[in-house]
């Protein structure tokens, strides 16, 4: 009798300890919605709680009831366990936030300026705090043309609000890269201007900042569909060398392959750029 009484005692507190690990399981390793955070928190709490009344009941029961009490006990808690199980499934899949934990970037050697135009385009001019050679200048083209930010993510308005595109671009990582191998970069972002303007006035501030800068040798990134714009920017940036990434345009490939004839041009797809996905 104390085997069973014992067994059907160990058998409700593993089904609160079951629970609790799965929404801590979750919780850990989930990027979750705000509102299914505190969901997850507030099941933990009641299942802390559901223990707890139990083994106070072990304590103040008498001994007579006490199987007959855990027997009741162990159906109501089978139950409730069950339905748990399947609020915390559903709750993985539906509170699951698209967004993907950010990893803080290390910025300690790095010295980033951020310029203010009268175009109210930003841009992010990023070099070594102690440099000691300086290669050229490299210059993130976004994407796609429209509504992108610094980062190469491309926006566009739905019902008032941005939502993200196809291309998920992480510009800092590659920035940073360079950066510590001797170049400075150039970022720019206009995803907030509300019209959408001309690449002339994008190009000419460019070049501006690069004048300022002397910027030496001047390498040019373009990955997507801002390769249809490969004429403009080599005519507004003069650049050295080009770097074009998943050229999607025929007419656009042939003009590129003209121009080594002139400069330097590395051509890769999509797959060579592990921070750009389409």
């Amino acid at each position: 009798m104390l085997t069973s009484t014992f067994m059907i005692g160990f058998s409700i507190l593993m089904t609160y300890a079951l629970a609790i690990g799965a929404c801590m399981a979750i919780l850990q390793s989930e990027f979750l919605k705000k509102g299914y955070i505190w969901f997850y928190r507030i099941l933990i709490a009641l299942n802390v709680i559901g223990i707890t009344v139990f083994i106070e009941k072990c304590f103040t029961v008498e001994k007579i009831r006490r199987e007959n009490y855990f027997l009741i006990f162990a159906s109501v808690s089978y139950v409730i366990f069950l339905v748990q199980l399947v609020w915390i499934l559903a709750g993985s899949v539906k509170g699951r936030c698209n967004n993907q934990k950010m990893v803080p970037r290390e910025t300690y050697d790095l010295k980033e300026e951020w310029l203010e135009t009268e175009e109210n385009i930003k841009i992010c001019y990023t070099q070594k705090k102690n440099e000691e050679g300086f290669k050229g200048t490299i210059v993130f083209m976004h994407p796609d043309y429209y509504k992108s930010d610094l980062n190469g993510r491309v926006w566009y308005q739905n019902k008032r609000k941005k939502r993200l595109l196809g291309h998920i671009g992480k510009y800092d990582e590659i920035s940073d890269f360079f950066v510590r191998a001797g170049y400075h970069t150039l970022r720019y972002d206009h995803s907030d201007i509300e019209t959408q303007i001309p690449i002339q006035p994008v190009l000419q501030t460019i070049n501006k900042v690069l004048k300022e800068r002397n910027s030496g040798r001047v390498i040019v990134f373009c990955a997507g569909n801002i390769n249809d714009f490969i004429g403009e920017i080599v005519e507004g940036l003069n650049p050295t060398e080009l770097i074009c990434i998943g050229i999607t345009n025929r007419d656009t490939l042939n003009y590129i392959n003209r121009l080594k004839e002139r400069m330097p041009i590395f051509i890769g797809d999509f797959g060579d750029d592990p921070y750009c996905n389409v």
